[in-house]
């Protein structure tokens, strides 16, 4: 049995555990989602901001760089020794190869403010041509198809296209772009005196450009004039495409990718990355991946603490439940102990004394059931078939009136009523108070006669009250109480009083009589449940009485004996107050 409870216990520590954890799980798991779709968006979206970011530098690099070229232009435009070699009057050959020596050497200076200029290159509206080279003259730049795309744009001043440098002496060659502006004289404001080219190596820019990263699926440089000029990869959108859905540099291609657009830089450049929506979403899931390691980590940790924590709560079930079937089987000395500072040890605690009630009740119910069938058989033993004592009575009663004695026969005839009041069998424990009464003056006649007039009596009862039901033979121990031990001893004639009256839902019925009284020695030794003294009080006295109300009404109800010496007694006894007639047949219920 033990082990068959250990089991269900185990079901029921296996079937809380689940709950709980499935619903904590559930929970978990929302929260869980919640937690992953913020971190996946937030990933995807800090991973953005962070191509953005070196999209923003690269840009920023570029733009600087721009800038240092502009400004040498400039530089180059106000240098006082290149204006008057592109301005001063010829004379001679001499002069020219002299001032246009010293512009050219002046521009080769120019050239190493920045490693990766290349060649800085002025060609005069006529005709000629100064460079930081030396290069033949006359340098015809018309001729040569960047230049003539750079004119084709409109524009006056810019980065022209990609090309090849002029060779060196040793024919070597370099990609290079060329800024482009117009070269006016200091002197003569507004007076064009050319043109200003300043060529860079084109791999200085392509190096600042170049973008790494695992995430980039490709990235390009575009000119104003929508020419690659640096290009990365394949982009799964056109320029056309690219330009139409910016939208504060982001786009978001049909395909998942991420397209970052960099803010125009001088002469309408621009720098666009393409990032990999797959890459993308794989690097966020694996971050994902790593938060679901530790969602199953938490979980498991918290299966474990859950069966713990469920099993501390189990087991004083299980000791309950034991106790149970020990009590179930009749083992009443069983008790549990459980210390948990909580409901279960207030369980504990009125499981103990629920079994010892329930011990207790079952010893009263014991008790009461050996009380019971001791009435019955005194009752029984008291219901002895009279017929031969009326058959007796009544031969004496003939005789008594074939003599003419007529107190023998009226003596006689109130012995037969009472004894066919008293000792006749009935179905009901209960009987009226009518019916009472008229046992008692029956029983007081006879007395009259024994006594010879030694006492008087009065009944004090209304008329409704008649009706009501009391306990059979209740009035007449107390009568004979009254009359043996109060009235009998008394030297004068005494009196003797029958009350019966209602207060509230009981009815008090008072025997009282004016005789010697008794002290607390005899009042104890009278109500002795066997008492039975010389002087004639039978088996069925005022103890049996007294038992008879407590075992079938309870609590308020009961007998009272108040007595005084020389004064007198008064018995009262108190019973719910019934007006349904036959009630409680052989039981102590439905009364009112």
């Amino acid at each position: 049995m033990k082990e068959q409870a250990t089991r269900k216990t185990k079901k029921l520590q296996f079937r809380l555990t689940w709950i709980v954890l499935a619903v904590v799980s559930v929970a978990f798991l929302l929260v869980f989602i919640i937690i992953i779709y913020n971190t996946y968006n937030n990933y995807r979206r800090q991973e953005i901001n962070n191509q953005r970011y070196q999209l923003d530098k690269t840009v920023v690099q570029i733009s600087s760089y721009q800038d240092t070229i502009n400004n040498i232009a400039k530089q180059v435009i106000y240098d006082d020794v290149v204006q008057k070699g592109l301005t001063a009057t010829v004379n001679s050959s001499g002069d020219y190869l002299y001032q246009k020596r010293n512009a050219q050497a002046t521009l080769g200076n120019y050239i190493h403010i920045i490693e990766s200029v290349q060649e800085i290159m002025i060609y005069t509206a006529d005709g000629r041509t100064f460079s930081s080279r030396n290069i033949k003259d006359p340098f015809q730049p018309e001729n040569n198809r960047w230049y003539e795309e750079f004119l084709a744009s409109g524009k006056k001043t810019g980065f022209t296209g990609i090309h090849q440098s002029e060779p060196n002496q040793d024919g070597y060659t370099v990609d290079v772009i060329s800024y482009v502006v117009s070269y006016y004289s200091v002197e003569n404001t507004g007076q064009e005196l050319g043109e200003l080219m300043v060529s860079i190596e084109f791999d200085t820019i392509r190096q600042m450009a170049k973008q790494e990263d695992s995430l980039l699926k490709g990235y390009g440089l575009f000119d104003s004039e929508k020419n690659i000029l640096i290009k990365e990869g394949d982009f799964s959108l056109s320029y056309e495409e690219i330009a139409a859905k910016n939208n504060n540099g982001i786009i978001h291609a049909d395909n998942g990718d991420v397209f970052i657009v960099s803010a125009a830089m001088q002469d309408g450049w621009m720098l666009v990355t393409e990032i990999s929506g797959y890459e993308l979403m794989k690097k966020s899931v694996s971050v994902c991946l790593y938060l679901f390691l530790v969602f199953i980590l938490v979980v498991l940790i918290l299966l474990v603490t859950l069966r713990r924590l469920i099993r501390s709560i189990v087991y004083p079930i299980n000791q309950l439940g034991e106790a149970a079937e020990e009590v179930g089987k009749g083992n009443f000395a069983v008790s549990v102990n459980i210390q948990t500072n909580d409901e279960l040890e207030v369980l504990a605690d009125v499981f103990n004394k629920m079994v010892v009630d329930i011990q207790v009740f079952m010893n009263q119910s014991v008790e009461h059931e050996k009380i019971r069938q001791r009435m019955q058989i005194e009752n029984l033993m008291l219901q002895i078939n009279p017929h031969f004592i009326y058959n007796t009575i009544n031969s004496i009663v003939y005789m008594a009136k074939m003599s003419g004695n007529r107190q023998i026969a009226d003596f006689a005839n109130a012995f037969i009523s009472l004894l066919q009041s008293t000792l006749d069998v009935r179905d009901s424990i209960y009987n009226t108070v009518a019916g009472e009464l008229t046992t008692v003056e029956n029983y007081l006649c006879l007395q009259k006669y024994r006594y010879d007039d030694k006492f008087t009596y009065e009944i004090d009862c209304d008329e409704e009250l008649k009706e009501c039901e009391i306990l059979n033979v209740m009035l007449q121990p107390a009568v004979e109480n009254a009359i043996f031990h109060g009235i009998a001893p008394k030297e004068e004639n005494g009196r003797l009083k029958i009350s019966i009256r209602r207060e509230g839902d009981s009815l008090h019925v008072m025997v009282a009589d004016d005789g010697i009284g008794m002290t607390v020695e005899t009042l104890n030794e009278l109500t002795k449940p066997d008492h039975n003294p010389n002087g004639g009080v039978r088996k069925i006295g005022v103890a049996n009485v007294r038992d008879r109300i407590r075992e079938i009404f309870g609590q308020p109800y009961g007998l009272t004996i108040e007595s005084e010496l020389g004064i007198g007694t008064r018995v009262i006894m108190i019973v719910p107050y019934m007006k349904q007639k036959n009630a409680l047949k052989g039981t102590g219920e439905n009364y009112e």
